[in-house]
């Protein structure tokens, strides 16, 4: 029994499309946390400005401890008042980019 090459590229084509959603949308670990910083900025401030420099979906939570994410990464910003603490997780411990780093010490800098 032989396989007509269309047939062979269409069963490849599954298979590579099953390997990429199993990729996706497989949990790759347990959130890990990446970095844990202090700042005295603003709530509201901080929030945009992490929003828009790290690319997060909306804020959700009591203005006390509130939480954003995308794909991969989670931010936590709790508020007592005097400061706020900055917690980013990422998905299976994995580092920051660069980018993000930047983004996150840019937001961390009282103007």
């Amino acid at each position: 029994m032989t396989l007509r090459p269309s047939v062979l590229f269409v069963l490849l084509g599954v298979i590579l499309a099953v390997l990429v959603v199993v990729a996706v949308f497989l949990p790759r670990g347990p959130e890990k946390l990446a970095l844990r910083e202090s700042t005295k900025v603003a709530g509201p401030e901080l929030r945009t400005c992490l929003a828009t420099g790290l690319g997060l979906g909306a804020w959700q939570g009591p203005p006390i401890a509130m939480r954003a994410s995308k794909f991969g990464l989670r931010v936590a910003v709790s508020d007592n008042g005097k400061g706020r603490q900055v917690g980013l997780f990422t998905a299976g411990g994995q580092a920051l980019t660069s980018g993000q780093t930047a983004a996150v010490r840019a937001c961390l800098d009282p103007k």
